[in-house]
């Protein structure tokens, strides 16, 4: 089925930094990869406006294989050019997934697993990305060849301390893209080399690279379903965002006031003990009771209490009382407030507590000032009522 220009810069322009132009396209990898960078971190996006006449092209692959192999039949166009962008792609597509698997791995476990688990998995990471990148559009390399690249850093992995997996991965991408865009001599240099030794080096890695390395492709690729092109990219993104739940929960760290660190999934914990979670679970529970008892308008009344559009709620919060308190329990708690927090208590304190505290006494005569004038009010409609 033939490709609309229109419907492509459509879908360029509205989801561009998710690749659904790409999917539309048949660009599945292309797709995948600006999913989860976001379209280049919105860079590739903007600059592929140039290039979207080329894949709209390369969208009929029956005559681009075709028009690709006459060229490289020609002894000056063997294989694609170096690409400066596709290259960049293949560094930071590799460096993000190579450290999401790192950060993966949970820190907890035997210290040798982990240090295992982590030179396995950041190199495979990096393997898999650096290979989706190189295979984008007419352009192929082997898997093979970006594991042996990749695992080439794996007895760096092994041998020196898990802080420095980072550094060494590092190392190992910069090592594979360079290899998967590795561009060996024609063989006319091959010929003219010196010595017997160095021609036979040389014409095996042009046979290796010819066979492995990036290179055209020169059948067309298998098409599947829509459905199965979508389960494809909808698994892989659950293999990711396992990991990155894995990542956040096991690994990731929150700084308190005082400066410690404490791990997320312990500051979830709490918080889902705490006075203002419970408050949000009664809140929604009571929510549901009305809706389930009282109908759609005493939910909806409930609802619009509940978003507290006066600031009511928060103004009693702010005081530490109850909405039951009366008028005088509202005025001593408030002159309490103001004895406690006026800025004139504090003048030795430093510039950044001092503001603090102003804003402090700020607030205070702000819900009192809110709790007043509600209370004026439902006064005032009740003597109406009244009357």
């Amino acid at each position: 089925m033939a490709v609309s220009t229109v419907v492509t810069y459509f879908l360029w322009l509205t989801t561009g930094c998710f690749g659904l132009h790409h999917f539309y396209l048949g660009r599945d990898r292309h797709a995948f990869v600006w999913l989860w960078t976001l379209g280049g971190l919105g860079v590739g996006w903007l600059t592929e406006i140039f290039s979207l006449p080329r894949y709209i092209r390369e969208s009929d692959m029956e005559f681009h294989v075709a028009d690709e192999a006459k060229m490289a039949d020609s002894r000056t166009e063997r294989r694609p050019p170096f690409s400066i962008r596709r290259f960049a792609g293949e560094l930071f597509f590799a460096y993000w997934i190579g450290t999401l698997m790192l950060a993966a791995v949970p820190e907890g476990i035997d210290e040798m697993c982990y240090h295992v688990l982590l030179s396995f998995l950041g190199p495979t990471g990096v393997a898999l990305a650096i290979h989706t990148v190189a295979n984008i559009g007419l352009e192929q390399c082997d898997l093979v060849l970006c594991f042996v690249f990749s695992y080439s850093v794996l007895p760096l992995m092994l041998f020196f301390s898990a802080k420095h997996a980072v550094e060494i991965l590092m190392k190992g991408i910069l090592v594979t893209a360079l290899a998967v865009n590795y561009n060996p001599m024609s063989a006319e240099d091959g010929e003219e080399a010196d010595g017997e030794v160095k021609k036979f080096s040389m014409s095996y890695l042009r046979r290796v690279w010819s066979r492995r390395g990036k290179r055209y492709r020169r059948t067309k690729p298998v098409k599947h379903n829509i459905c199965w092109r979508l389960a494809v990219i909808v698994g892989l993104s659950a293999v990711l965002l396992g990991s990155l739940a894995a990542a956040v929960y096991f690994n990731a760290r929150i700084k308190t006031d005082y400066g410690e660190e404490i791990l997320v999934r312990e500051a979830l914990a709490n918080f889902f003990k705490s006075p203002a979670w419970l408050r949000i679970k009664d809140t929604l529970a009571m929510m549901v009771d009305k809706l389930k008892y009282g109908g759609l308008s005493e939910f909806l009344d409930y609802l619009i209490k509940s978003l507290d559009p006066e600031g009511e709620l928060n103004a009693y919060e702010v005081l530490k009382l109850p909405q039951t308190a009366t008028e005088k329990d509202i005025n001593e708690q408030y002159k309490k407030l103001v004895r406690q927090y006026h800025p004139d208590r504090f003048p030795n304190v430093d510039l950044e507590e001092k503001r603090k505290i102003e804003n402090r006494f700020i607030e205070i005569q702000q819900a009192y000032e809110t709790v007043s004038k509600i209370k004026a009010k439902r006064m005032l409609k009740n003597r109406k009522i009244e009357l």
